[in-house]
C-alpha cells in the first residue's frame, strides 16, 4: 500500500464519519439528549422546591410557630405561613418559568440554526 491510498483510505473513514455525526445529531439531540434535559429540568425544580422549602411551608399550614398555640399566635401564625407559601410558590413558579423557557429554546436551537445557515448560502449564492 502506498502513501497516496492510505491517505485516501483515511480520508473517506473521515468523511462518512462526518456524514454519520450529521445524520445522527439530530436523532441524538431530540431523544437522548432531549430525556437528558427533562431530567435536568426536573431536577432543577426539586432542588429550588427543596432550597425554597414551599411544600414544607404548605405542609405545616396549620401548626403554630414559635410553640404559641393560643387563639392570637395560630391566628397570625397562620397568615404568616399562607404569606410565605404565596411568596415562595411563586418563586418556584418563575423558576419554573425560566427553566422551561430554557428547554424550549434548546429544542428549538438546531432548527433555528439550520433556516440561518440556509438564509446565509442563499445571501451568497444570489
Amino acid at each position: 500500500m502506498n502513501a497516496g491510498s492510505g491517505i485516501i483510505h483515511a480520508l473517506k473513514g473521515i468523511f462518512r464519519d462526518a456524514i454519520f455525526d450529521i445524520v445522527r445529531f439530530p436523532v441524538w439531540w431530540y431523544t437522548s439528549g432531549m430525556i437528558r434535559t427533562w431530567s435536568i429540568f426536573i431536577s432543577s425544580l426539586r432542588d429550588a422546591n427543596e432550597s425554597l422549602g414551599a411544600t414544607l411551608w404548605a405542609k405545616n399550614i396549620l401548626q403554630p410557630m414559635f410553640a404559641q398555640y393560643d387563639l392570637s399566635g395560630r391566628i397570625i401564625s397562620f397568615f404568616m405561613r399562607l404569606f410565605q407559601i404565596i411568596i415562595r410558590f411563586l418563586a418556584l413558579a418563575v423558576w419554573g418559568i425560566i427553566l422551561f423557557s430554557l428547554v424550549i429554546i434548546w429544542a428549538l436551537l438546531p432548527p433555528f440554526v439550520l433556516s440561518q445557515i440556509i438564509y446565509q448560502m442563499r445571501m451568497l449564492l444570489f
